[in-house]
């Protein structure tokens, strides 16, 4: 726990939810753009003071955890905030887009990412909404690194290398996902046994592809090159 005199108070903040409420304001966004908010007091709403954050920043890195990454920018930043979401915007934004992939609450999530494979599979092919309820935490798991690439490269900043490798990567995996399984989440009925009950079932067969790969950000030109040698 952490002990924080504030505004004529003292407060006690587990150091896991105050760590949660650093990284929360920290890498806020609007629209994708990185618009970082002061860390507040959440028992009055108040803005921490600088000399609060100095002592929060300190009594993390004494105990056992990881300091995040952001804190340790905004403390390098003499804690001020335009000049920290200045100097972090390509930070703020993959650490955003890392959260919106693997934080969102699922039901939201599989929204998104049915849109996604359906805007980029095209031809009408449509998702049925009724698989949340059959494996949607096998979709999910499935569907994460190609919807990654696709916030990247739709939203990372401009012009850096990231973006430009994302968009490449994107295209060539959800074009392997789609010529491997052309039926991919698509809803069907099937029965096990002949005269037992029809299930609803997923077709989720798909190649692999992991996080570990797309943060090898391998493109095509490499890739034929590595095969070449």
């Amino acid at each position: 726990t952490i002990k924080i005199y504030h505004n004529n108070w003292m407060y006690l903040f587990a150091v896991k939810d105050l760590i949660n409420i650093i990284n929360i304001s920290l890498v806020n966004c609007e629209s994708h753009f990185a618009s970082p908010k002061k860390i507040k007091n959440p028992y009055n709403n108040i803005d921490f003071t600088n000399a609060n954050l100095y002592n929060i920043y300190f009594k993390i890195k004494s105990l056992d955890y990881t300091m995040p990454v952001l804190f340790h920018q905004y403390f390098m930043c003499n804690f001020e905030i335009e000049r920290f979401g200045i100097e972090n915007e390509s930070l703020i934004r993959d650490k955003n887009i890392y959260n919106i992939v693997f934080k969102t609450n699922p039901d939201i999530l599989f929204i998104s990412i049915k849109k996604m494979l359906e805007r980029s599979k095209g031809d009408g092919y449509k998702i049925n909404s009724e698989i949340k309820n059959v494996n949607l935490e096998e979709f999910l798991k499935i569907s994460r690194p190609y919807y990654y690439l696709y916030l990247i490269s739709h939203y990372f900043i401009e012009g850096t290398e990231k973006k430009l490798r994302s968009k490449n990567i994107f295209k060539r995996k959800i074009n392997e996902l789609f010529y491997y399984n052309p039926q991919f989440a698509r809803l069907s009925m099937k029965r096990k046994l002949l005269g037992g009950n029809f299930k609803k079932s997923v077709n989720l067969d798909a190649p692999k592809f992991t996080m570990n790969e797309v943060y090898e950000y391998k493109n095509i030109l490499e890739q034929e090159s590595d095969t070449e040698e």
